[in-house]
């Protein structure tokens, strides 16, 4: 089995009202959990 060593970084990002930042990847182009809501980053 491969090891890939990586750094990864996110951010949690408020409105001013409360509300959360995330985002939605597009299930069309695939990759780790498509088409699921996630934080940026």
């Amino acid at each position: 089995m491969r090891e890939i060593e990586r750094q990864i970084v996110s951010a949690l990002i408020f409105s001013k009202d409360g509300k959360l930042f995330q985002g939605m990847k597009d299930p069309n182009k695939g990759g780790v959990y498509s088409d699921c809501w996630h934080i940026p980053g």
